[in-house]
């Protein structure tokens, strides 16, 4: 979707910006993400907020199913 585009952007540029525990990935860091949101000029409200925590959960249930499956 087109009002998508955007925050799929930054999402791609912050793809390093990922914290990393003993137990493996815990989640974005999400300060780094809003910096870098500015930097490009973005507005991250409500709404760009719930649509990363979406993104964030997809990427932790994808690490969390290749664990499960021995990867």
């Amino acid at each position: 979707m087109p009002e998508n585009i955007e925050l799929l952007e930054l999402w791609r540029l912050c793809a390093n910006q990922i914290r990393v525990g003993v137990s493996g990935c815990i989640g974005i860091d999400l300060p780094a993400f809003l910096s870098s949101a500015r930097c490009l000029g973005m507005e991250v409200g409500e709404v760009e907020l719930r649509k990363l925590r979406l993104l964030e959960c997809a990427l932790l249930e994808s690490l969390a199913e290749g664990k499960d499956n021995g990867r």
